[in-house]
């Protein structure tokens, strides 16, 4: 397994660690001590790797929370357990949305082990620190839109611009990226707020486009599933060319769905 030094500097975190090593003799031997410290347990997080990780990561993620300290080591993990999307994503996301990316994937890790309050506890950062973007960045990677959308976009884009630059790329996949963030036209994210009205406008927009044939809808808890299985049906009346499934599942203790409802296209 991957030390915090390789890791760090396959995500960046390695500029970091230099301009630390560059400041002070004393700090640059402190910092080594630690990283070799931390690099000895294999990512695992205990009272020796405390004090340093959260030095390692302020400045790089923005995430200093003393109520944090103790799960800071989780960021790495996660940033780990993602690397496939994370390492392939560096290069073409804003810094802000790269940094957002991380701490949505180390949410998701916490859900999964089902430590609830851990991840209470940096959905709440994450929404504060990237406001709407964070939230939006975590419920397309929660519902794998980055591998099956999003990236699968990039392959396109550096296919269709093979003899373009590394910069016409990004601007091309930055405007990409930024819409579906004004305007995700295949999926709609229930929250409590959310009224049934809300839903079925969004539902009956994104089938006007001429492209979208499939729309999910995704909530969790039993107040958010029977307002979207409410809307679901009343939006099927009537209606021969559509069809809907839903697929039951947990998070956080709590039960989740999703509602997929599909459009037939003529033959």
């Amino acid at each position: 397994m991957p030390g915090l030094f390789d890791i760090l500097r396959k995500l960046g975190g390695g500029k970091l660690l230099e301009n630390v090593i560059k400041t002070d003799k004393k700090l640059r031997d402190q910092t080594i001590m630690k990283a070799k410290n931390i690099n000895i347990i294999n990512l695992s997080y205990n009272e020796k790797t405390k004090p340093y990780v959260s030095e390692l990561l302020e400045k790089k993620f923005g995430f200093y929370n003393e109520k944090l300290l103790p799960y800071d080591m989780e960021m790495i993990s996660a940033a780990e357990a993602h690397k496939g999307v994370m390492y392939r994503l560096k290069r073409y996301l804003y810094p802000d949305d790269y940094n957002a990316l991380i701490c949505a994937s180390t949410v998701i890790q916490l859900e999964d082990r089902r430590e609830n309050k851990m991840a209470k506890q940096f959905r709440l950062s994450l929404s504060q620190r990237f406001v709407n973007r964070g939230s939006k960045i975590y419920n397309m990677l929660r519902s794998n839109y980055f591998e099956n959308l999003i990236l699968p976009t990039i392959d396109e884009i550096e296919i269709l611009m093979e003899k373009e630059t590394q910069d016409k790329k990004v601007e091309m996949f930055r405007s990409y990226f930024e819409q579906l963030l004004m305007y995700f036209p295949f999926a709609i994210w229930v929250i409590y707020p959310t009224s049934e009205k809300e839903i079925m406008e969004g539902i009956k927009e994104r089938f006007e486009q001429p492209y979208v044939n499939l729309v999910c809808i995704y909530g969790r808890g039993k107040k958010n599933l029977n307002k979207i299985e409410k809307v679901c049906k009343n939006f099927l009346k009537d209606k021969k060319d559509y069809t809907s499934t839903k697929e039951d599942y947990g998070l956080r203790g709590t039960k989740a769905a999703t509602f997929k409802i599909v459009r037939e296209t003529k033959k």
